[in-house]
């Protein structure tokens, strides 16, 4: 009886441990795209206080280039052209990762 009740119990916890886990990896891919950029917009205004006011992503990802190392610029750029097409009217609601923005707004100081 004691036996069976530890199997159980290690099940139970075995499989909340990887629930956990899981949602923890899957945490920052499964924020909505538009917490993603609303969230770069704020990093680029703290990290680049000389960038005028409405400057658009697109020109602070330009300065952020500059300064921000081991991010492929090219995956970004695809993320953003996504997105704004989603934003702007011209493409279907993001449903992809944004690995690299998310990589970008950490390598700027942002969490």
């Amino acid at each position: 009886m004691q036996a069976e009740l530890l199997v159980v119990n290690g099940a139970v916890f075995s499989s909340l441990a990887i629930g956990l886990a899981i949602r923890l990896l899957r945490r920052t891919s499964d924020l909505q795209a538009g917490t993603v950029y609303t969230k770069l917009g704020a990093t680029l205004t703290k990290r680049f206080a000389d960038l005028p006011p409405g400057f658009t992503i697109r020109e602070g990802v330009a300065r952020a280039r500059l300064s921000a190392r081991g991010i492929d610029w090219v995956s970004l750029q695809g993320e953003l052209d996504i997105y704004e097409a989603f934003r702007f009217g011209d493409g279907p609601r993001s449903t992809g990762d944004n690995d690299e923005t998310l990589k970008l707004i950490r390598a700027l100081g942002g969490r």
